[in-house]
């Protein structure tokens, strides 16, 4: 329809563009989601619609495993970002958070730390401390602890973030739809999986307890959903 429209805003064919390409990357067209991104890159006159669109493009690379080229697109789209919106907007998490699971993907921890990190600090500032984008950013910060060996901080992220987002899940179970389960089933992190391993490994007491007990919540959040659901 857009293609045999006429007068239609250049704006408009952007969005499109681009919400078009996000439903064919999640149906797994990687290459074709690809195309229409650059597409609607040609379209964007501005910073922080070029910015969006290189992190989606990243995002896809990053799927393909195409590591080195979602850095480049991530670090690109970064300083667009910084200038269009300033260097403490919690858009900046989107980026930084491409750039720190690419260090985790080629095994560089440290630099891992820093991008989530900053991530971290800038989403945290206007978000709910269970909010599913800071779930995301802490849990790869957990990651990037434990890839360095630091497991007592790792551990302590990895309870924190289990225990948000149980925190969050059980705001929703009591309207979980499978559809809005679907949905949402990207954003979940293993953090709970990421604390028995860590506790497992120490064969600490009270490690193991405290991860006794993030399980059993966990199983009887899905449980509750599930019963509704399937009632």
């Amino acid at each position: 329809i857009m293609k045999t429209a006429s007068g239609v805003a250049t704006r408009d064919r952007l969005v499109l563009a681009n919400n078009y390409a996000n439903l064919l990357q999640e149906m797994g067209d990687e290459d074709a989601a690809l195309a229409h991104y650059r597409i609607a890159l040609e379209l964007a006159n501005d910073d922080r619609a070029r910015a969006v669109i290189l992190t989606n493009i990243g995002n896809t690379e990053f799927r393909l495993r195409r590591y080195e080229q979602a850095i480049a697109d991530f670090e690109q789209a970064l300083p667009l970002r910084e200038r269009a919106e300033g260097k403490e907007s919690p858009g900046l998490s989107f980026a930084l958070e491409g750039l720190g699971s690419a260090a985790l993907a080629l095994r560089h921890p440290g630099e891992a730390e820093q991008y989530f990190a900053r991530a971290v600090a800038l989403r945290g500032i206007n978000s709910a401390p269970n909010h599913s984008q800071l779930n995301v950013l802490n849990f790869g910060l957990a990651l990037a602890h434990w890839g360095q060996g630091h497991d007592d901080e790792a551990f302590r992220l990895a309870v924190h973030t289990a225990q948000q987002q149980q925190s969050l899940l059980n705001s929703l179970a009591t309207g979980f739809s499978e559809q809005q389960s679907v949905a949402y089933d990207n954003l979940l992190v293993p953090a709970t999986a990421l604390a028995v391993t860590i506790a497992a490994r120490h064969r600490n007491a009270a490690e193991i307890a405290t991860t006794w007990r993030l399980v059993m919540i966990e199983r009887g959040l899905i449980a509750r959903a599930e019963a509704r659901r399937l009632a």
